[in-house]
C-alpha cells in the first residue's frame, strides 16, 4: 500500500507518475538523472498501476508529481530545467 499524503513518503525525493500522459516517462528519467548529478540525490520512481492507486494518490493531480522531504515540490509535469532552478532555491 502507498502512503497517501505527501509527508508519509519520508525523506529523499519521490516522483510519482502514471502513463496517462506519454512526456511523464521521459520528464521522470530526466529529473532522475539532475537529482542524482546535480544534488547527489536518488530519486524513487513511482507509477501508478490502477484507477485506485490514481484515486489515493497524495495529488488530485495523479499524472505526475514530485515529493521531497514530505513536501510536495510540484503536482504537474515539470522539464529537468525547472526541476534543476526550483530545487537550487
Amino acid at each position: 500500500m502507498r502512503p497517501e499524503k505527501p509527508k508519509e513518503y519520508g525523506p529523499g525525493i519521490t516522483i510519482i507518475r502514471a502513463d496517462q500522459c506519454p512526456h511523464s516517462v521521459r520528464f521522470s528519467r530526466d529529473i532522475k538523472e539532475v537529482a542524482k548529478r546535480e544534488f547527489h540525490l536518488k530519486p524513487n520512481i513511482l507509477v501508478l498501476q490502477s484507477c485506485h492507486e490514481a484515486q489515493n494518490a497524495p495529488t488530485p493531480y495523479a499524472v505526475f508529481s514530485i515529493i521531497h522531504g514530505g513536501e510536495l515540490l510540484c503536482d504537474h509535469q515539470i522539464s529537468k530545467t525547472r526541476f534543476s532552478e526550483d530545487h537550487t532555491r
